[in-house]
């Protein structure tokens, strides 16, 4: 079952997603026959209705390609999104499909007579991008569409506008800054009783940390009577407002460690003053008093929320190739091994295309990883007589959810979401029990495929390089997705879609295709982004 994809604020983004979900659903109910016919019958309907899941772009295209065109491209479409769902076990994400929609529109722009040929090297061309664009995606990474070699990618923040509650001025409100005193009137101090006499201090709007308020701030007004005195967060004394003015008194009486106390004192609520004596004396007992702010007639004192966007941007780099084969070459392969030589280097420059931008992105996250690196010994052979390897695996799990939680807070957007393990590692979760871990059915095969899915949900991916492998030591590399492209540490996008063409074969004939491709393949500019990745070096492994 795959598991439903990101969503994102953009509207574009947000379209592709649904189009992606009609699309499906149309699958869905023609079942195992959704063939061309299928496929018309879904781009009719749907250019036809008034709440149309195809975007506008799509939309143009289809409106101007002929049926034949516009079946290859649906029934492409349809078979790379079931492609890419059985590789990575989710619902493919809507920046992702968004770019393959963007690609298309680019590259049938303005179609001409060949681009609405069901055979025209337009449409050969749309349909090789909207595979590759696929096959390609990192499931890690997020897209950021561009027609432009420079993308700006823009991080909203949120602020305290002033110092207030909890925040300074100017201070984050985002993520783990979340949810501090601010926009309620309350505010508390705690005050330590002496040996004798009265504890004094001053309740102001500003609160260096939970029940302390900033000694040094200025005094504002309180609500008159809303004073409380607490003690491990029981009312012992209220404040009480005399009828003709003045400070308001603090009485109480309390039975404590098993002593009964008489609790007196006053509170100005014009300024925030305080004093309470305690009956008998307890040096060193600490008691809360909390009142409300008063806002009415002080807008001031009123908490400001503000809103800031940081821009950076990111440059996309060109990414190009060829194949070549003899005409000699060509009929022998052809006469001898049935194969087509040009075929056969085309898709040798797709795959390495494919596996080079994945590694690259794998090469990026080790390096930030490195910021983010914790030891962990499983003592496998010194434990393996009296543990079972699952309780081993358990140990190990409260290391990766620890470091999840970490990224959260370090990301103020996401934790864990993908693993990445090899050699030795590899091996040891294929032996781990089906309820912690459930192996995707995939193949072993040489490079980067997805070994299957942990209980908590992380996705495990295989990788034959990159990563550090010993006799009893094996790295695992832990990656988090944002929810969009702005809090997302990796980032992919087509400038130029990738597309492989004919080029002169010379006076020899020779059989020559060569691929260009203008992307973003990299790490978002952005800081708050980069504790997206993970280390865990694990020792006392099995031994290899």
């Amino acid at each position: 079952m795959t598991v439903k994809a990101y969503a994102s604020g953009n509207k574009k983004i947000v379209e592709a997603g649904k189009f992606t979900d009609a699309l499906k659903g149309s699958k869905e109910e023609a079942g195992h026959a959704f063939d061309s016919s299928s496929a018309q019958s879904f781009v009719s309907s749907q250019l036809s209705a008034s709440d149309s899941a195809i975007p506008e772009s799509l939309a143009k295209v289809f409106d101007s390609a002929s049926p034949e065109v516009q079946t290859k491209l649906v029934t492409t479409i349809s078979d790379s999104i079931s492609a890419y769902e059985e590789r990575h076990n989710c619902e493919v994400p809507p920046d992702i499909m968004n770019q393959v929609i963007h690609n298309v529109g680019v590259i049938l722009d303005d179609a001409s007579s060949e681009g609405s040929s069901p055979t025209g090297l337009q449409t050969a061309q749309a349909l090789v991008s909207i595979q590759a664009t696929l096959a390609a995606a990192v499931p890690f990474a997020h897209y950021a569409t561009s027609e432009n070699t420079e993308v700006p990618i823009a991080i909203l923040n949120r602020y305290s506008a002033g110092a207030n509650g909890m925040y300074a001025e100017g201070g984050s409100i985002d993520g783990i800054n979340s949810g501090k005193t601010l926009m309620g009137a309350a505010r508390a101090h705690t005050i330590t009783m002496p040996a004798s006499g009265a504890a004094t201090a001053k309740l102001t709007a500003i609160q260096t940390d939970i029940d302390v308020c900033d000694q040094n701030a200025d005094a504002v007004a309180f609500l008159p009577g809303r004073g409380v005195l607490l003690h491990n967060g029981r009312p012992i004394a209220l404040e009480h407002v005399p009828v003709s003015g003045g400070a308001s008194t603090i009485s109480g009486t309390a039975s404590i460690g098993g002593t009964s106390y008489t609790i007196t004192g006053t509170f100005n609520s014009g300024n925030g003053d305080l004093s309470v004596t305690l009956a008998p004396a307890n040096e060193g007992l600490e008691l809360v008093f909390e009142s409300y702010v008063k806002f009415e007639g002080n807008e001031s004192l009123i908490p400001g929320i503000g809103v800031s966007v940081a821009v950076k941007s990111m440059y996309a780099m060109d990414w190009k190739g060829y194949t070549e084969i003899t005409r000699e070459a060509f009929e022998q392969l052809n006469r001898e091994l049935g194969l087509d030589g040009r075929s056969e280097g085309m898709i040798g420059i797709q795959t390495q295309f494919t596996n080079e931008r994945h590694y690259t992105l794998l090469i990026n996250a080790v390096r930030l990883a490195q910021g983010n690196l914790r030891q962990f010994n499983l003592e496998y052979t010194d434990r393996k007589a009296n543990m079972a390897v699952a309780d081993m695996w358990r140990d190990l799990m409260s290391v990766v959810d620890a470091t999840s939680q970490t990224m959260a807070e370090q990301t103020n957007s996401h934790g864990v979401g993908f693993m990445y393990v090899t050699g030795g590692m590899a091996r040891f979760m294929r032996s781990l029990p089906r309820e912690i871990f459930t192996p995707s059915g995939q193949p072993a095969r040489p490079g980067i495929y997805r070994m299957g899915t942990l209980s908590n949900g992380i996705e495990v991916y295989y990788t034959p390089r990159i990563l550090k492998d010993g006799p009893t030591t094996s790295q695992i590399l832990l990656i988090g997705r944002g929810n969009d492209v702005a809090r997302s540490a990796f980032v992919m996008g087509d400038v130029v879609p990738p597309m492989l063409r004919d080029f002169d074969p010379g006076k020899a004939l020779a059989e020559r295709a060569a691929f260009y491709g203008k992307n973003f393949t990299g790490i978002n500019p952005h800081e708050i982004t980069w504790g997206s990745a993970a280390l865990v070096e694990v020792s006392g492994m099995p031994a290899q």
